[in-house]
């Protein structure tokens, strides 16, 4: 008895170095690192503001102001992940609805549509797999409207019996042999996505669309 209360204590501070472990990492990848960069720019905006033309000054205001958001927004996901160990097929489907809806009132020049359907509401997912989730259809819509210069962007969330699956279309520019060296995040989607073990799919074709299949087996 003592033993298999020794174990289960083992396990449980194990299982919370993992989980502090993967969110300083998450802190840092997702959030230090952009941190980083509006330091940078704006001591450059600071050491070069006279000499800076006023069209570059705009632009650089402006991705700062996209980076802040950035950060804004990976800081709210990891907080809302430490919440619990496990997530329901609803709470994770409306967490990945809520951040559509956040894309729909800031890109007005782009049409993003919202399908969704959820037949088996009490499924579970583990935290880390619901954070790698979210950060790769964050990633996967950003680049359809930031690299993809996509005009129309979808994302249809459904689940089945076995499976949870999220498909991201857009009709932009596609993937080129060029971007997929460069990375554009999809080394990162892939890493995440064999962290969890999801089967991930991109489909490309140059100058008509980009599609991103997102299945997670359910446990």
């Amino acid at each position: 008895m003592k033993n298999r209360q020794r174990i289960e204590k083992l396990k449980l501070k194990q299982s919370w170095t993992e989980e502090k472990n993967r969110i300083s990492r998450e802190l840092h990848d997702n959030i230090g690192v952009k941190m980083s960069l509006i330091r940078r720019s704006l001591d450059f905006i600071q050491d070069n503001f006279d000499h800076i033309p006023k069209d570059r000054m705009i632009r650089q205001i402006n991705s700062l102001n996209e980076i802040s958001s950035e950060v804004n927004q990976s800081l709210r996901d990891t907080i809302w992940v430490t919440k619990k160990n496990y997530f329901n097929a609803i709470e994770l489907s409306e967490r990945l609805s809520s951040f559509i809806f956040r894309l729909m009132e800031n890109e007005t020049s782009v049409k993003i549509d919202l399908h969704k359907q959820i037949n088996f509401p009490d499924a579970r997912f583990s935290a880390k797999d619901s954070l790698n989730l979210i950060r790769i259809v964050q990633e996967s819509s950003n680049n359809a409207l930031k690299h993809g210069e996509a005009t129309l962007v979808t994302c249809d969330i459904s689940d089945a019996k076995d499976y949870f699956q999220v498909i991201i279309t857009d009709n932009g520019k596609g993937i080129e042999k060029e971007d997929e060296r460069k990375g554009n995040g999809l080394e990162n989607m892939k890493s995440r996505a064999m962290e969890s073990g999801f089967e991930l799919k991109l489909s490309s074709e140059s100058g008509q669309f980009t599609e991103v299949y997102i299945k997670i087996r359910k446990r």
